[in-house]
């Protein structure tokens, strides 16, 4: 009996710590729901320390006697509720503990993927920057071309136009060549006939004596010209055979310069049309690049199309060297042109002034030939008087003889 008595006092002496307790693991509940909010790193072992609550709970200690019996059981329920309900406050704390461990290690990857989306938007920021000047650069090189291109067409039209003049002249000059040609045919026949002439004349001149030898000079002057209006007929063949030539290898140059013109023009539609896809590609990247950039994908793309579009620029780049280079050629080959049509012109000018002067010469001979045929027209008629009188001198002299012979005969017949 004395040994049961502590046992009470035992159960009294703890009975008012038992309620602290829990008050008291209410408070270190709640102050450990706050440490495990504000703390992340706190060791989950430190909790169960708490659980041996329910052992101060002696209802080992039997004692039927006791009519206070009922009150510990309902101080345990009490106990074992609120230690309940702190292992559920325990369990939701790690609970969201664990999710916020989940939600710092998803805020530390969107803050390293938002740094990552940072740099990726300078970047393409700057790709972009830099796109659009190498976008206004190629835009104004291929304006350029274009106007180069267009100033060449228009030059290459007026150069049409000027070889169609030329050629029209060299067919003018080819019609008055042929005419020129008849003339000097007809020159020629003329002239042969002259040197006929001639020739009687001499005939005529070695028949009749000293009387010829006065107009050996002018035979030799005559003949002279006719030498030099052949060898005028020489170089007139000459000069339209190499006039021949010569158009023939202008005709050659039109032919291959409007091929090249062609070729020109297809190489200009072709350019249009990769201008054309050029800016298409530009307003989709603008498009993309203004909707997403912020995406990895894209940026990809964007840096693949900024890629090719870099390589394009680079063709168009060297098709525009191509052109300018086949525009210097063209431009060369147009000199060429100009200074072969300027040589063609002085060629011809000098042919005309040859001709001229042959016409004056003609004109000349022709004078000389119409002094010549007047003498002897002169000549003919002189001797034909002279004829005329001879036949009269020698009737007179046959009828002188005659009445001589008659006067004899009728003085014989006067003296029978």
């Amino acid at each position: 009996m004395m040994r049961q008595t502590p046992a009470p006092r035992k159960t009294t002496a703890r009975r008012p710590k038992q309620p602290t307790r829990p008050a008291g693991g209410k408070g270190a509940a709640s102050g450990s729901a706050s440490a495990s909010a504000g703390e992340m790193s706190s060791s989950e072992p430190s909790t169960p320390a708490q659980t041996p609550l329910a052992a101060p709970i002696i209802p080992t200690l039997h004692s039927p006697g006791r009519p206070q019996a009922p009150v510990p059981s309902k101080e345990e329920e009490a106990l074992r509720g609120q230690v309940k309900d702190l292992e559920e406050k325990l369990e939701t704390l790690k609970m969201k503990r664990t999710e916020d461990k989940a939600k710092l290690k998803e805020l530390e990857k969107h803050k390293i993927q938002l740094e990552q989306l940072q740099e990726w938007k300078t970047k393409m920021q700057e790709q972009q920057a830099e796109l659009q000047k190498h976008l206004k650069e190629a835009k104004r090189e291929a304006k350029e071309a274009m106007e180069a291109k267009e100033r060449y067409v228009e030059e290459m039209s007026d150069t049409a136009d000027a070889i169609e003049m030329a050629t029209l002249d060299k067919e003018m000059a080819e019609e008055r060549a042929e005419s020129l040609q008849l003339e000097v045919d007809s020159h020629k026949e003329k002239v042969d006939e002259l040197t006929m002439d001639l020739e009687i004349l001499k005939h005529e001149i070695e028949e009749k004596g000293s009387d010829g030898a006065a107009s050996s000079y002018h035979v030799r002057q005559l003949e002279e010209q006719n030498g030099r209006l052949k060898e005028a007929l020489v170089r007139m063949r000459d000069l339209s055979s190499s006039e021949k030539q010569e158009h023939l290898k202008l005709q050659k140059q039109m032919e291959k310069k409007n091929v090249e013109l062609d070729s020109l023009r297809s190489q200009k539609e072709k350019l249009q049309e990769e201008m054309t896809v050029a800016e298409r590609t530009i307003d989709e990247l603008k498009e993309q690049v203004d909707a997403a950039l912020g995406a990895e994908e894209m940026a990809e793309t964007l840096a693949e199309r900024n890629l090719d579009l870099e390589e394009k620029v680079r063709e168009m780049r060297e098709t525009v060297t191509d052109l300018e280079s086949i525009n210097e050629m063209n431009d060369e080959l147009q000199e060429n042109a100009r200074d072969t049509e300027l040589e063609l012109r002085e060629m011809l000018d000098l042919g005309t002034s040859k001709v001229r002067e042959s016409e004056k010469r003609v004109e000349a001979a022709q004078e000389t030939v119409a002094d010549y045929q007047q003498t002897i027209t002169k000549y003919r008629e002189l001797t034909a008087h002279l004829q005329e009188v001879n036949r009269e001198l020698t009737s007179q002299q046959e009828a002188s003889a005659e009445l001589q012979q008659q006067a004899p005969a009728e003085m014989f017949r006067l003296q029978d």
